[in-house]
């Protein structure tokens, strides 16, 4: 490596003074912005980085200010190295631009000063960045981390860490395998080095590669293994942690490989959780959730349960330290809550799907941790991912690997578990049920063989006697055995079942329930939650078992948004929305839906438009309403004006000021609003039409520009209700049909580009209102079809072959309005009926039997109708698409047609002495049904 470049020093000067300006003048923000902007265009200059290069190796350590700028301008450089990667720059030839920064980058690994040298090192270690590993400075770096300076070697070692872990991906690629065959065995060697930092960073550097498996590692994971274990009492805590990350890793690729050294890897790892140092504790104890995440691995776990159940249960216990600071977050519920103690979630905008989407494969922004902070074990302060917290999801994996077995051997879990229940100290008692409920779901059966006795004693949990802590964990486990307090483990029709149901309500419903209660209007803030967590938990489990306790359940709700603060209330919300799902119309037929509804409307009064917590009490009267349906009316005029200024305040509030982000939460109260609008429009048509009646101009202008947002999520939400208008408010919707379809067909036109959940969501919306639009509209939508059609059959073309949900949802909502289109024209869509019948077929066939599947079937059989030549080659996809109905789900108008199209073909296919082949299973059910 060699470099012809000489820095103009006059520039390298000007260079330093502003990197130093930059670094003090931190509370002036006017000249902060100059300084920057200067520097910006320092960096236009083709041989910037050399400068950054030549002030980072070149200047005088001796000086503290040049020190700083040298670390400031290596910072500039790295970033600059990384920059230059990631946007490519044909231009330039990456060896000779970087020539003089790599010369710089490995003399300041020599300098006196530790901050350079790591500086220096992050420089090279960006270099990893590119798709071509620059070997030359993986070689240096080798070279120096050998080096007689311990600091030296040490830096450079730190270097060859980061080094690695940014070119994880380029140095496991096939062409770069020669450059890792040389590297593994060196960091193998230098793990025997008497530095811990290089013992360290040499772990560090390997682990990156454990999960990709490159065949020199993999070749040599048993040599890494027994490293590992001569280092199980390392001095140093950080080669400890590190020892236990690898073993974690090595866990998730090649368990069979620790399987002869097992008894030496757990009885490290059990050592480990007891370490005096939290962050080995903590890893050691996620060393138990891999393992127990993979069923193959039972067998191997097996015999180590007896050792492990009762390690993790100590691990369970509150620490003072722990105690300490939660005592210190503890308020009153009298003290008002501040913003930054308020995390809002977010509205998730309407996405129109049915039952079978849901088959598809999850979305990974539908993937949620049992033990987060909204529903791990309790959330009343404990923000960080903890020991506690980590042991309790580990028994929570091994009670659903092992399920009931888990208790077979008393010596394992109950045992323990008994100690700690019994226990005179409350904290030994508030791990005991802890662990209760973290094996609520995977020890359901042997459980419930107890649940008889220990309800009570969990209830009794919940007592005033009990420390804060105990009672809020006895809710969270209460909760989590909501599955059995809800019912008895009669059968329905076993003729006692009325009889042990009230007899079960009594001995353990009605205690736990008044318990949740009772606590719901505690005065700390941290047990109302659990309170209200655990209830709402109920809810969604009890249901309809809850009618009978409607009054005092109300009652609570309403003294408890009397008292809650902010942040208690949003979650007061969706206990209040929930209940309303869950009794179905029994709330409408009970006396409480005033007192609930005047407490809600209390805070609609009190809750301004640009308050986010607006999104959360839409949402609660969006679940009342569908909830009641015709008893809500009385409530909907002022919420559905207000909703209407929502939309148009935002509209107006981004319109003014270009400078808001699209994309903040300020438009969900929009979002929501627009939901709410949609889901009365379908629920409660009659007054909805008057309600659009009294201001018509501006709820369409609304949605028209709510149609055009930026925003996806709004777009997504509007085209929710332009379907719903076309389905129960048609003639009210028809005069505005010219402007705002061509928006919908539009949209539909963006599939190609749609890469993401939330693109596929609006579209699928777009495609579903369409679908409404083209049963009602008629003749009329003639001008349109051929548009509509080319759009619909695009994404049904293109559909994955292993699709997401959203995915599936888009494609049977594009099939059911391709089919649609033939209600009114069928002549228009037949002429191109073989270009789409198959992808029709496959889609329309596994349809829920509904309205919607009856629609777009009598579309289609009226293309064919039209056009029965289309489908001649197709036919036995046909017969499939028939036979896909459950029997006595077809109804007349339709099972007619079915029959009148499978004798048609029939008589056209003797006549041409044809013979179709159809599946037998087919050929029994249309035989059944229509003697075909």
């Amino acid at each position: 490596m060699q470099s012809t470049w000489t820095p103009n020093e006059t520039l390298a000067s000007q260079l330093a003074e502003q990197l130093l300006l930059l670094a003090t003048d931190v509370h002036d923000q006017s000249r902060q912005k100059a300084h920057l902007n200067n520097i910006e265009q320092f960096n236009t200059l083709p041989d910037s980085n050399n400068y950054y290069a030549y002030i980072l190796a070149c200047l005088d350590s001796g000086n503290q200010n040049l020190s700083f700028v040298r670390e400031i301008a290596g910072t500039q450089l790295r970033n600059l190295v990384r920059k230059f990667f990631q946007v490519s720059d044909p231009t330039r030839d990456p060896a000779e631009y970087f020539s003089y920064t790599r010369l710089c980058g490995i003399h300041a690994l020599r300098d006196s000063n530790q901050r350079i040298r790591e500086t220096a090192g992050s420089v090279l270690a960006a270099f990893a960045a590119s798709s071509v590993v620059d070997a030359q400075i993986l070689q240096k770096l080798l070279e120096t981390a050998n080096d007689q300076n311990v600091a030296i070697a040490e830096s450079a070692m730190r270097s060859i860490s980061e080094f690695c872990e940014e070119g994880q991906i380029p140095l496991t690629d096939a062409s770069n395998s020669h450059i890792l065959q040389v590297l593994i065995p060196e960091l193998f060697r230098q793990m025997d080095n008497p530095s811990s930092m290089i013992r360290l960073n040499a772990i560090r550097s390997i682990n990156p590669f454990i999960l990709s498996q490159p065949p020199a590692l993999t070749s040599q994971i048993d040599v890494f293994i027994d490293k590992l274990g001569r280092f199980l009492n390392d001095t140093d805590p950080l080669v400890r942690k590190s020892i236990c990350e690898s073993l974690v890793m090595i866990l998730d690729v090649a368990v069979e490989k620790m399987a002869p050294k097992m008894d030496l890897i757990v009885d490290y790892i059990l050592k480990s959780m007891n370490d005096g140092d939290e962050d080995v504790m903590l890893e050691a104890t996620e060393f138990w959730t891999v393992f127990a995440d993979r069923e193959e691995n039972a067998p191997l776990l097996r015999p180590y349960l007896k050792h492990v159940v009762p390690v993790l249960l100590n691990k369970m216990v509150f620490s003072e330290d722990e105690i300490s600071i939660l005592e210190a977050e503890e308020e009153s519920a009298s003290k008002p809550d501040e913003d930054k103690d308020i995390l809002f979630r977010g509205h998730k905008a309407r996405n129109i799907t049915n039952q079978n989407s849901e088959e598809g494969t999850d979305h990974p922004e539908d993937e949620e941790d049992d033990y987060d902070d909204d529903d791990g074990e309790e959330d009343f302060g404990e923000q960080m991912w903890t020991v506690r917290k980590c042991a309790a999801a580990a028994l929570d994996s091994l009670a659903s690997l092992f399920k009931d077995d888990l208790m077979a051997d008393q010596s394992i879990f109950l045992a323990p578990l008994s100690a700690k229940l019994g226990s005179s100290d409350w904290k030994e008692r508030e791990c005991g049920i802890l662990a209760l409920g973290a094996v609520a779901d995977g020890c359901k059966i042997s459980m419930a063989m107890h649940l008889g006795s220990l309800i009570p004693f969990l209830v009794q949990s919940l007592g005033e006697q009990n420390e804060r802590l105990v009672k809020v964990i006895g809710c969270w486990t209460l909760g989590r055995y909501s599955w059995w307090l809800s019912r008895p483990a009669v059968p329905r029709t076993d003729p006692t079942y009325q009889v042990m149901r009230e007899k079960h309500h009594l001995e353990y419903l009605q205690p736990v329930l008044n318990g949740f209660l009772k606590l719901m209007l505690d005065n700390s803030k941290s047990i109302q939650k659990a309170g209200c967590s655990a209830f709402a938990t109920l809810e969604s489990e009890a249901k309809t078992e809850l009618v009978p306790y409607l009054p005092v359940i109300i009652q609570t709700i309403v003294l408890a948004f009397e008292k809650y603060q902010r942040k208690n209330t949003l979650l007061l919300y969706d206990v209040a929305g929930t209940l309303a799902e869950v009794v179905k119309g029994h709330l409408a037929t009970s006396e409480g839906l005033d007192a609930l509804m005047t407490a809600l409307r209390r805070k609609w009064e009190t809750t301004k438009d640009d308050d986010l917590d607006i999104v959360y009490l839409i949402e609660c009267f969006a679940t009342i309403s569908r909830s009641v349906q015709n008893a809500f009316a009385a409530y909907l005029p002022a919420i559905w004006g207000r909703c209407l200024k929502i939309i148009e305040r935002t509209i107006l509030q981004f319109e003014a000021d270009p400078t808001l982000s699209s994309e903040s939460e300020e438009k969900d109260a929009m979002i929501v609003a627009l939901d709410f609008l949609s889901g009365v429009v379908g629920d409660l048509p009659q007054v909805s039409a008057h309600l659009v009646n009294e201001n018509t101009e501006m709820f369409f202008q609304l949605l028209y520009r709510s149609m055009k947002d930026e925003k996806l999520e709004v777009r997504q939400s509007a085209f929710a209700l332009l379907g719903d208008l076309a389905s129960q408010l048609y003639e009210q919707l028809r005069p505005h049909l010219q402007v705002l379809l061509p928006i919908a067909i539009s949209e539909l036109e963006s599939y190609e580009e749609a890469a993401t959940f939330q693109m596929k969501s609006v579209i699928n919306n777009a495609a579903w209102a369409i679908g409404e639009v083209a049963i009602k509209m008629g003749s009329d939508l003639a001008l349109y079809s051929e548009t509509i059609l080319s759009r619909l059959v695009n994404i049904m073309i293109q559909t994955p072959r292993e699709p997401r949900r959203e995915d599936l949802a888009l494609n049977e909502n594009a099939a059911i309005a391709v089919g649609r289109l033939g209600s009114s024209n069928p002549e228009i869509p037949a002429k191109h009926l073989s270009e789409f019948f198959v992808k029709w077929c496959e889609a329309a066939s596994k349809l829920p039997d509904d309205w919607e599947k009856i629609s777009t079937y009598k579309g289609i059989c009226a293309m064919i109708f039209s056009n029965p030549e289309a489908i001649v080659s197709q036919f036995a996809y046909f017969c499939h698409a028939v036979a896909s109905w459950k029997d006595d789900t077809v109804p007349p108008e339709l099972d007619q047609m079915f029959r009148s199209l499978l004798f048609e073909y029939k008589q056209m296919f003797a006549q041409q002495n044809k013979q179709i082949q159809i599946p037998d299973n087919v050929k029994e059910v249309l035989s059944r049904r229509y003697g075909f």
